[in-house]
């Protein structure tokens, strides 16, 4: 008789479960990647835009072009700032996504130790069974042998 696991289908549950933390958790990962990359990108225009900005004004430029110059910073100044705020947000996600994972492969585990339990009861109940007929297969030849039968 081949061991099969009672609670086989929830063990499935729980692996699929913690394959989709894990897979949500990749995914806000790599929206902060993303999002940090904007970030350094924003940085590096918003530096290049001011020394661009000062070397225009030691130079002389007009009026709007200063304006023009200025807004653009300032925007750009704008969406870092919501860049900031948005990766703030998606650290926050992917503790809650790192929680799930944990929580979820505390949940798998759990299973496979019983798994594993059920198993060694398993493994010990063939054994009772294999020794039994050993301890049969010797009472009958030992029986043979006292009759004169072997």
């Amino acid at each position: 008789m081949a061991f099969k696991f009672r609670f086989d289908a929830l063990l499935k549950i729980r692996t699929r479960q913690l394959e989709l933390a894990e897979s949500e958790l990749g995914r806000i990962l790599r929206e902060i990647f993303l999002a940090q990359e904007d970030y350094k990108s924003i940085s590096k225009m918003i530096e290049q835009s001011a020394k661009a900005l000062e070397t225009g004004l030691s130079e002389g430029m007009s009026a709007s072009e200063y304006q023009h110059r200025t807004l653009f910073v300032e925007r750009l100044q704008s969406d870092r700032d919501r860049l900031l705020m948005e990766i703030a947000s998606l650290e926050k996600k992917a503790e809650e996504a790192r929680k799930k994972v944990r929580r979820c492969l505390m949940e798998k585990e759990i299973v496979e130790k019983l798994r594993e339990k059920d198993y060694r009861k398993y493994l010990e109940k063939q054994k009772r069974i294999e020794q039994k007929e050993i301890d049969e297969i010797s009472s009958q030849r030992y029986g043979r042998g006292m009759y004169g039968l072997a």
